[in-house]
């Protein structure tokens, strides 16, 4: 292993802990989903909510689970793509809106883990599909990092 590896790692078992700390069950028993990506995404097409500033627009209520396949923190805004078996979504947070326990809990999520996520289904600006969070429940920590790129 390298020490590139050792220090991914040992920083992902630290969010681990972290996710202890905040009182989270590590690998809870079940979520319960309300709708998959690609039901929301067909949510947020019909939908009239778009966000503008930080306040975000009352919309659809949802529940989805999946992978966090990306994730990029923007200063006060938080955004990562979820996919689950029939599609990716956008998760959002705005640091104004999000309780301290569930921002706190937003950067120690990585590449690769497994959450549920609840929120208001909206579109950004760019018309893009999103669950503006008002929820998130780590599911399973992924300790090894995905691969950058793999085939099949």
């Amino acid at each position: 292993m390298s020490v590139r590896e050792e220090h991914e790692l040992a920083s992902r078992r630290q969010k681990l802990e972290l996710w202890r700390q905040l009182g989270f069950s590590l690998y809870p028993a079940n979520f319960k989903r309300s709708h998959s990506a690609s039901q929301v995404a067909t949510l947020a097409e019909k939908s009239v909510s778009v966000l503008e500033g930080s306040e975000i627009p009352p919309g659809d209520e949802v529940s989805v689970a999946g992978r966090i396949m990306t994730v990029r923190p923007h200063g006060r805004l938080w955004f990562a793509t979820l996919e689950d078996q029939t599609g990716k979504i956008q998760l959002g947070a705005i640091e104004e809106t999000a309780d301290k326990k569930m921002w706190q809990l937003l950067q120690a999520i990585d590449r690769g883990d497994i959450v549920g996520a609840e929120g208001v289904v909206v579109k950004t600006k760019r018309g893009e599909p999103t669950v503006f969070l008002t929820k998130l429940v780590p599911l399973a920590k992924a300790l090894q990092p995905l691969p950058e790129k793999w085939h099949g």
